[in-house]
């Protein structure tokens, strides 16, 4: 299936989820791959072509390798859905067996940015989602313009019934009705980041206090930690 470079949706976003297929070779396999901007790791735009990008492959891979992508008979001077495209090395970079291979890109969905009011759950890698966290959203606690919720914003965690997440004097995190305590929505890798955030992205959530939000196995929620680990990294899905 030919791009179409007329329709901003078949062009390929930075962070975009998608797959790879080899097409030449023997036994051609599918892969998750995403590629993120090495001087804007949160940036959401067009991916240019002949440009260095860091290539994540698998689902949840954190760990990337830099490379320049090129494109084979692609129109336009963006990468395009179902482009044939290559993987070339940077200079002094470790070589991998990607670059051997011509690429064609399929199942290609972009990651839209999470909006104001928008129904979602927060969930831990390592434990189930604590029910409190299974339908709330994130209200913006100053007024913006844009509708959509950034990293750094100071936001309240709302239930589904109109109560907010508070952290009571014992560091535990309870619900309360009214607007009361703030949290500020913190990219786990790069603090400084301030970026949309994207639904199926991940987040830690920073109190008041200066503490982090935290879900350990047990599933009992509180607010001890100083610093970022496993149960303060959650993922953002749209229910």
């Amino acid at each position: 299936m030919a791009g179409h470079p007329d329709k901003p949706s078949e062009r390929l976003q930075y962070r975009g989820q998608l797959r790879y297929r080899v097409v030449d070779n023997r036994n051609p396999i599918d892969v998750h791959i995403h590629f993120e901007n090495p001087a804007d790791p949160q940036s959401l735009a067009a991916i240019p072509l002949r440009t260095p990008v860091i290539v994540h492959v698998g689902k949840t891979s954190t760990a990337g390798f830099a490379c320049i992508v090129a494109a084979d008979n692609t129109p336009g001077s963006t990468l395009q859905r179902d482009s044939q495209i290559r993987l070339h090395p940077i200079e002094n970079h470790p070589s991998h067996e990607l670059f051997a291979y011509t690429l064609s890109l399929v199942d290609y969905q972009p990651l839209a940015p999470l909006r104001s009011g928008q129904r979602i759950s927060l969930a831990t890698g390592e434990s189930r989602p604590p029910a409190q966290l299974a339908d709330i959203w994130l209200a913006p606690a100053r007024p913006r313009t844009c509708q959509t919720i950034a990293y750094t914003d100071q936001v309240f965690l709302r239930a589904a019934h109109g109560e907010v997440l508070v952290v009571d004097g014992n560091e535990r995190v309870t619900r309360v009705t009214g607007t009361g305590h703030c949290w500020q929505v913190v990219h786990p890798r790069w603090p400084g980041a301030t970026a949309d955030i994207a639904t199926d992205g991940q987040v830690a959530l920073l109190s008041e206090r200066g503490t982090y939000l935290s879900a350990p196995p047990d599933g009992r929620l509180h607010a001890l930690r100083l610093a970022i680990g496993p149960h303060e990294i959650f993922r953002v899905s749209r229910l």
